[in-house]
């Protein structure tokens, strides 16, 4: 498995210019699939579901991500230091510090500013806030089991 990050001049005058997230993902794996271009939204965070997906294992985990290779999740998380976004089909809605929301429609290369579209920032401000309590609990979790193997 073969992949990138973004490149370091990411923000742009949308501050989550989507281009500037494209990056390669390769998996050469003769033996299991054969030589295919895909071209679908996807994140880093897709890469372990899809491999998983590949070697046919079945498993439950939390992943926010999903398998590439199933054509029905059409989705992606971009961020900056303090950007958050989230790309659903030709929309982006981009999260930014004292609650600013802004609505974009992705078209070829043009992005487009648009109205809020509710349900489309309320599931990515629920992706967003979920992954931060999970992080949260395991870090909860984590930091009271060590406190505890301290104490016998």
């Amino acid at each position: 498995v073969i992949t990138a990050d973004h490149c370091a001049g990411s923000a742009g005058k949308v501050g989550l210019p989507p281009k500037k997230y494209h990056i390669p993902l390769i998996i050469y794996a003769p033996h299991i699939i054969q030589p295919n271009v895909i071209d679908a939204l996807s994140s880093q965070i897709d890469i372990a579901p899809t491999i998983l997906g590949l070697l046919n294992i079945s498993y439950e985990s939390r992943f926010f991500g999903n398998d590439i290779l199933d054509k029905k999740y059409q989705n992606a998380f971009i961020s900056t230091f303090q950007k958050l976004g989230y790309i659903e089909g030709n929309n982006l809605v981009v999260l930014s510090p004292s609650k600013i929301i802004e609505t974009y429609e992705l078209k070829n290369e043009d992005i487009i500013k648009t109205s809020n579209d509710e349900n489309l920032s309320k599931r990515a401000i629920s992706y967003y806030q979920s992954a931060y309590r999970m992080y949260k609990t395991i870090d909860t979790k984590a930091a009271s089991t060590k406190t505890d193997s301290n104490t016998q």
